[in-house]
């Protein structure tokens, strides 16, 4: 994942019918070579980091139609990824009622097919309906991202840019 890719693919709200009415304004940060496993930084060359935060939600886009409270809420949320190498994904969600996790594994089982499976986890203290509509936006997130693994094309030599990281180590 990449901050251009989180900001663009992303920006619709990954919900059934509200993601044609309501959009987030992210900024994404990433960093190579650096991660959070279990609440430990890591400085392993086959990591990446990626920190996320909404800063507010918007009708069908505008910034002068905010979503009321959005920016409020939005602001007291957390969001950390940390790809390991190509198949595992550690997502921490800090809320101010507790901190939720996902574990996500890819596993490749035949040429242009991966298993992916995801585990959420929860502290007791965040709302069981708050955890499942977390649970609902991850996987429809998922979901945006089917359009561009089912059309990825394999360059020998790709076109890197600044930022791009250790990529052909991969």
């Amino acid at each position: 994942a990449d901050p251009y890719h989180f900001k663009t693919l992303h920006a619709p709200l990954p919900l059934p019918v509200l993601e044609k009415f309501i959009t987030a304004d992210h900024t994404a940060t990433q960093e190579y070579g650096k991660g959070v496993v279990n609440e430990e930084p890591k400085d392993e060359w086959h990591m990446a980091s990626f920190e996320e935060r909404t800063h507010g939600l918007f009708l069908f886009g505008h910034p002068g139609l905010p979503v009321p409270l959005s920016a409020t809420i939005s602001e007291s949320i957390e969001t950390n990824v940390t790809f390991e190498g190509p198949t595992i994904v550690h997502f921490r969600i800090k809320t101010p009622l507790g901190v939720l996790r996902q574990v996500k594994t890819i596993l490749p089982i035949e040429p242009f097919r991966q298993y992916v499976e995801a585990r959420w986890y929860a502290e007791r203290s965040v709302p069981r309906l708050i955890a499942c509509a977390l649970a609902c936006i991850g996987g429809r997130a998922l979901e945006q991202d089917r359009e561009v693994w089912e059309n990825k094309v394999y360059h020998k030599k790709p076109v890197l840019v600044a930022g791009d990281g250790a990529f052909l180590e991969f």
